[in-house]
Parts: C-alpha cells; sequence; structure tokens
C-alpha cells in the first residue's frame, strides 16, 4: 500500500494512524475510490472553523524554534494527559515574535491544504497570564504582544498567500479563569479589538471572537454569563467549547448553552443521549473526541452520523491536527469510510461552515 504522502506530497508530514481509529484509517488509500474521493476533498476550496493555530501547523515550525520536531502524540489517556502535551509544545514559544512566526506558518498550512476560510482558535494566556503557573521557568510573554505578533503573522501571511486565504482568529480565555485573568485579559483586548494592529490588508478585523476552552465547567457557566459580558460589549462574538468532554452531562450542556447563548460551539455531542443538540452553529471534530477519549468508543458511535440525520448545522473540524496526527481530508475519508458519506455530505458541511464563520455574520 502506498502512503497518503506518497500520493499528497504537499501534507508535508507522514500520516499518524493510531489503533483506536484504525478501524476508519490506515496509511494510505484502501482503494481507488477511496483516493479519488481523497483527491475531490484535497482540491475544493474548503472552509474550517474549529482548529487551533498552535497545533495545526508543520512538526517542522517547533523544529525550527527549539530544534525538535513536535509530532503527533495521540492517543492520550485521558483529557489532562492532552493539555500537558499541548503545554509541552507551547513551552517552544520563548517570545512575543514567535507568535509572528506562528501566524505565518499557519497561514501557508492553510494554503498548503487549500483551506480558503478559516477560522482559528489561539491560547495566547498559555504563554503569558498561565505560564508561571503551568510551566515555572519559562519567560511569561506580554499577552498584548502575542496578540499584536500573532496578528500581524497572519497578515503578513495572508498577503504572501495573495489573497486567496482568509484567516480569522477567536482568542480563547479559560474556563478555569479568576476574575483577576479576565480583567488583564479585557486590558489586553479592549485597546487592541479596534486598532489598526488587528486590521488585515483591507481593513477587516482579525480577532473576531473570544472563545472558552480548557477543562469543562459547567457549575462556573453563571459567572462566565456575566464575566464575559464586557468582551461581547467589544463586539466580539463567543465560540465556546461545550459538550466535549466525557464528565459533562447532556443536562449540565444544554444548561451552559442556555447561559451563555454562544454563537458556536466547538463539539457539542454530549447531549446526545438526551437527544439535546445545541440550535445553532456546531463546529464538530469526530476524529478528535475519539482520539482525545472524549468520545471513549469507535468513531461508529459517534453521534455526528445522528446530527447529519436531523441536518443539523454542523461541520467537520480537526481541531488539533498536530498533535492529532490528522488533516481535514483524513477527517472526510474516515468518516465516509465509517458511515458511507460522501460528496453530498462534503458538500453539506461545508455549506455549513461558511455559514458558521463569525466573521460575516
Amino acid at each position: 500500500m502506498q502512503s497518503w504522502l506518497d500520493y499528497f506530497p504537499h501534507w508535508h508530514e507522514p500520516v499518524s494512524v493510531h489503533p483506536v481509529v484504525a478501524d476508519v484509517l490506515s496509511l494510505g488509500p484502501r482503494d481507488e475510490a477511496e483516493l479519488d474521493f481523497a483527491r475531490f476533498v484535497d482540491a475544493a476550496p474548503k472552509t474550517e472553523v474549529h482548529v487551533h493555530a498552535e497545533a495545526a501547523v508543520a512538526p517542522s515550525f517547533y523544529a525550527g524554534l527549539a530544534g525538535q520536531p513536535a509530532g503527533p502524540a495521540a492517543p492520550f489517556s485521558d483529557f489532562g494527559d492532552f493539555l500537558r502535551r499541548w503545554m509541552r509544545n507551547l513551552g517552544h514559544l520563548r517570545e512575543a515574535a514567535d507568535y509572528a512566526r506562528l501566524g505565518r506558518a499557519f497561514v501557508a498550512d492553510r494554503a498548503a491544504r487549500r483551506i480558503v476560510r478559516c477560522e482559528c482558535h489561539l491560547s495566547p494566556l498559555d504563554t503569558s497570564l498561565y505560564r508561571a503557573r503551568a510551566a515555572p521557568g519559562l519567560p511569561e510573554l506580554p499577552l498584548a504582544d502575542n496578540l499584536r505578533h500573532f496578528a500581524a503573522g497572519l497578515r503578513d501571511g495572508m498577503v504572501a498567500a495573495g489573497g486567496q486565504v482568509r484567516v480569522r482568529a477567536v482568542v480563547d480565555l479559560v474556563s478555569v479563569a479568576t476574575e483577576d485573568d479576565l480583567r488583564a485579559a479585557y486590558a489586553a483586548l479592549a485597546p487592541f479589538v479596534d486598532s489598526t494592529d488587528n486590521r488585515d490588508a483591507n481593513g477587516e478585523r482579525i480577532v473576531v471572537a473570544i472563545g472558552l476552552g480548557g477543562p469543562e465547567q459547567p457549575a462556573r457557566a453563571a459567572f462566565f454569563q456575566t464575566a464575559l459580558a464586557p468582551f461581547r460589549a467589544l463586539g466580539l462574538r463567543l465560540d465556546l467549547h461545550s459538550g466535549e468532554q466525557l464528565h459533562v452531562s447532556p443536562a449540565e450542556h444544554a444548561q451552559a448553552v442556555a447561559l451563555l447563548s454562544p454563537d458556536r460551539v466547538g463539539h457539542g455531542f454530549r447531549g446526545a443521549a438526551d437527544g439535546f443538540y445545541f440550535a445553532g452553529a456546531i463546529a464538530a471534530c469526530p476524529l478528535s473526541n475519539v482520539l482525545l477519549r472524549c468520545h471513549p468508543d469507535s468513531l461508529a458511535s459517534h453521534p455526528i452520523a445522528d446530527m447529519y440525520a436531523r441536518t443539523l448545522n454542523v461541520s467537520i473540524n480537526t481541531d488539533d491536527p498536530l498533535l492529532l496526527g490528522t488533516n481535514l481530508v483524513l477527517e472526510y475519508v474516515a468518516l465516509r469510510r465509517c458511515f458511507g458519506f460522501d460528496r453530498d455530505f462534503f458538500a453539506a458541511t461545508q455549506k455549513n461552515a461558511e455559514a458558521q464563520l463569525l466573521s460575516l455574520r
């Protein structure tokens, strides 16, 4: 069997297939029909709305910063194991200018993969407010500088791509944030949002939303309902990680989205057992859910098939492809192999992804 990289050399890195997804993925296409489908998806201009920039660049990016690549690490024992690997990669970001490099590398990766419209998550607090707690001994980077440099990197990358790629950013706050943390984050974001530093070559905002990620804390939804209001008053949308992690019940997921009224929900599958799904935009990441053990069973029992059958506003996304060893083409290949989803599914979920772009609402 020839490898995926033999057919798609612009992917740059070998595909990593882990035992938990070996029933739906292999190191190369299993037949000509699967290869034809992969070629179709790869060649099509695509939209992705839930991907973390720090984990969506080539391994060589981190090698250039630290002298060693940061390749796939999945599968993980649990979500906490994933977060530890995540922080290890972020330890390579030692100066704010590294965020400009990250922005340029991220746009270049999007261009190579023909993902022409993208809204990416960024976690700049992890190397600023939280670095002393999570990685003592590493330099604590000023949050405002991280934002400014990342936006500059995206802007430069989009220009280098000839305007063919449009990337916008979602700045992730963290579910364990204190009031002091949020005040510090607001102090950095408030003057930045409408500044020229947050504008692309056409004068449009680059950072368009805030996110809420990290370990889900359903009991804190009421706190964030109030605490996030100043950020939303800046004109920033809310992209909420919810209904992802194993400890979250359907009722807790439902309560969180009811209280916070997000503009888009990332993952959003934990309510399936009770037949509950967020009524708005859902950015699904099926392979991530399996590889992070948030969905402890095989892909075949993932609610994505039910979401699609209900004609929900659901899109397909990769979440953290560098750490998971996946990409957007392989997401669709795995779903085709598992559920028989074909080009109609690709077209429908891509249409949903375009409608979910927060920057165009």
